[in-house]
């Protein structure tokens, strides 16, 4: 299993057949997602950077000059790859061509805008993918860290995955059998070196047997893990959870951003899934699955993320800060919404699997669960509320929401006198042509007042078709430009991004909000239901004195309802309390009839709150313990891999004493530290002999420690780690105890004196 030489990396071709098979699950999963072109590329690449890694491995070049050198071999390697698919027919114009990706690229993220184009996605795709291949070998063939190579690998197919889609997991079963059978694999070839050095001889079927065994082994555990719970972290856990899972959320987002053009296949849009950017998509649908059930007074689009700012090739949340707010807190007010708005209470439980988002008609201000606020320079302009933990299936939330009910005739009224803060809503690039702006004032041009304007905007775009499965725009187009004037048609992002593009370029302030149609009323549950096809997109067009008001560019959506005439009186936002008839309250699976559900009664107070948290704190302990334990391994052994047997024994044990406090003195034998010791730490003298014998043998005769020396030394080890290790974890109890003893003696000395 295991050569030597240049003939073959000591740790046996087995191990080399394994890491490229780990590699291949983490690189073949990106190629299947098919995100764009030329990611076939991947996995040659990865495996000729492992190849590169091993081969470095055993070069015996210095550490620093390796790596140096094998990111010039890979940026050469990539750069000739890429560059024969460029379009170009000679070799300087195909760099030229590269370039220009790369630069245009690099100018839009710092530029906060939004990218496209899917070379430089492609180009990060096939550098990680080699510099993947080159580090896992150089962590095994270079340093003998198979375990981390494993993980790296591991986290970053589990990134993959969370990103792409649920046919692709099968990766993660295949690595999770490779990458644990190369890890028996090193540690049997590692075992092999030590039976080889002790003259130990051992037949080839014993190490089939291993192999094949392990193998059966891992599988079965594997089975057995598929077919086991697999449950929601639990309430204890939420907050962290709920900040894991937001902080991942915001990278998406900017991924997103950098790779607009990243498309993948057909895919099918479930849950409750909303980002902070928005760009064009092809070839989508949405699921029918139920995601929510909204008990309102009336029907309304319930909303619950707004986006700022306009880059081209999309539309961004923009910056945002964040704030706490407890159950029942009050809201800040989302700016110049003072007139004509309600109160309005909702019940929402979600049907989904879990969302920690907070839909309402228009802007929440109040909810019965600690929130989190996203807001925008001022507090009074949110971008998004959270709930500060996360909810599961059946679980609700109460929220009062500041609804508009402002007639046409008050918007007509509402003027133009915009407060402070307004100006970003007005927001565009120098890159939005000028047909596009001519457009707006050819539209609006009928329009006496910002209302109007937004009433003939509104109409345009629903004459286009609506539809989904539209050619994506070139990575230089400007995506309102390309939907207006080349595809003539679009969906509820498309079309609710081409309408705040007009309304500013005629100096009406606009933003896109995402959320959800009203949905299907259901008598029996006398709510809303909300299914997966209702996820929307439309706009919010700002008026004076009346705030965010909704419009809707989507044919297939029915207009907003908007009174005709002056309402009698806005009705204020009042401290009303919230009703304690509607607690949380969890669906039970086996009373989930009639496609939504049935709800059983509030449940009694838990009273294993102690228990939970007493788990936790065992739990956290020993997480803890662990990763100490493992630490301390690491560190033990830090520098002495790869070194003779004895070396090894004797610097561990050297290494473990000093950290027991034991250390000695650098100037002594390995005789006399161990004289020494027996004075200090009685009986390990003994115990110790034969590691400093084997020791000394080794480093000063010349002279390799036959098998029943190494085996003395070997058994040594294992007798004296466990009381040194003991010692560690108490040398401050007894440097107190020691400590004391001295005083004592003092204390007697001075009584003795008197």
């Amino acid at each position: 299993m295991s050569s030597s030489g240049w003939f073959g990396p000591r740790e046996g071709w087995l191990s080399v057949l394994l890491l490229a098979a780990v590699l291949w699950c983490v690189v073949h999963s990106v190629e299947a997602a098919e995100w764009s072109d030329n990611l076939d590329l991947l996995v040659p690449l990865a495996w000729f950077g492992m190849a590169v890694g091993i081969v470095g491995a055993k070069s015996g070049l210095r550490r620093r000059a390796l790596h140096i050198m094998a990111v010039v071999i890979g940026v050469e390697t990539i750069v000739l790859t890429f560059g024969n698919r460029m379009t170009a027919t000679k070799w300087d114009d195909r760099l030229n061509e590269l370039s220009w990706h790369i630069v245009t690229w690099l100018q839009t993220a710092f530029a906060g805008g939004n990218s496209r184009d899917n070379v430089v996605f492609a180009l990060i795709m096939a550098a990680l993918s080699l510099g993947l291949g080159y580090v896992t070998a150089w962590l095994i063939y270079g340093l003998g860290r198979g375990g981390l190579a494993v993980i790296i690998a591991g986290a970053m197919l589990l990134i993959h995955l969370s990103y792409s889609y649920a046919t692709l997991n099968y990766h993660l079963y295949l690595l999770l059998f490779f990458g644990l059978l190369l890890l028996v694999s090193l540690e049997l070839s590692r075992r092999q070196q030590f039976w080889h050095r002790s003259g130990l001889v051992v037949q080839g079927q014993v190490v089939r047997n291993v192999v094949t065994t392990s193998a059966i082994a891992i599988v079965l555990v594997l089975v057995f893990a598929r077919q086991g719970p697999a449950e929601q972290p639990t309430s204890l856990f939420d907050p962290a959870w709920t900040s894991v899972q937001d902080s991942w959320g915001r990278a998406q987002g900017q991924i997103d951003r950098l790779f607009g053009g990243v498309q993948g296949p057909p895919v099918v849009v479930v849950g409750l899934a909303f980002g902070n950017t928005m760009q064009p998509r092809e070839n989508f649908e949405l699921g029918t699955g139920p995601v929510l059930k909204i008990e309102s007074p009336r029907e309304r689009y319930w909303r619950t993320m707004s986006y700022a700012v306009y880059t081209g090739q999309g539309m961004v949340s923009g910056d945002v800060y964040g704030d706490r707010f407890e159950e029942n807190a009050t809201l800040p007010l989302p700016f110049g919404a003072v007139e004509a708005r309600e109160e309005l209470e909702q019940h929402i439980t979600v049907l989904a699997n879990q969302s920690n988002l907070v839909f309402s008609s228009d802007a929440p201000v109040r909810v019965d669960l600690p929130t989190l606020v996203e807001w925008r320079q001022t507090q009074d302009d949110p971008a998004v509320v959270r709930l500060a933990s996360m909810l599961h299936k059946g679980q609700q939330y109460t929220v009062i929401s500041a609804a508009s009910v402002a007639s046409e005739d008050e918007l007509r009224k509402a003027g133009t006198d915009y407060p402070p803060g307004v100006e970003k809503y007005l927001q565009l690039p120098p890159s939005v042509p000028d047909r596009v702006r001519e457009l707006s004032a050819e539209v609006t041009a009928s329009g006496p007042t910002p209302y109007d304007k937004a009433l003939a905007i509104e109409t345009m775009l629903r004459n286009l078709p609506y539809q989904t499965v539209i050619p994506p725009p070139p990575s230089d187009r400007d995506w309102v430009d390309y939907t207006l004037f080349d595809v003539q048609t679009g969906y509820a992002d498309s079309l609710a991004t081409a309408m705040v593009v007009l309304l500013r370029e005629d100096g009406i302030p606009a933003r896109v909000v995402t959320g959800f149609a009203p949905g299907t009323y259901s008598e029996d549950d006398a709510a809303y239901i909300i299914t997966e096809a209702e996820a929307h997109a439309w706009v919010e067009v700002f008026f004076p004195h009346y705030g965010w008001i909704n419009f809707e560019p989507s044919a297939i959506r029915t207009l907003p309802f908007r009174p005709t005439e002056d309402v009698s009186a806005s009705l204020p936002i009042s401290d009303i309390a919230f009703s304690a008839d509607n607690p949380d309250m969890y669906m039970d699976d086996e009373s989930y009839l009639g496609g939504y559900g049935d709800f059983l009664p509030p449940m009694d107070a838990r009273n294993d709150e102690a228990w939970l948290i007493g788990l936790g704190v065992v739990v956290l302990l020993l997480v803890l313990g662990g990763l100490a334990w493992f630490g301390l391994t690491v560190m033990l052994r830090r520098g002495l891999r790869g070194l003779p047997w004895h070396v090894q024994w004797y610097g561990k044990f050297r290494r473990l004493a000093g950290w027991a406090g034991l250390g000695g003195r650098s100037s002594q034998t390995p005789f006399e530290y161990t004289e020494w010791l027996d004075g200090r730490y009685p009986g390990t003298g003994k115990m110790v002999r034969p590691i400093a014998e084997c020791y000394v043998l080794g480093a000063y005769s010349g002279q390799e420690p036959d098998p029943e020396e190494l085996a003395r030394a070997s058994k040594a080890w294992e007798q004296i780690r466990r009381p040194l290790a003991k010692r560690v974890l108490l040398r401050g109890v007894i440097a107190t105890r020691d400590r004391l003893e001295v005083l004592r003696e003092r204390w007697a000395g001075r009584s003795r004196a008197a």
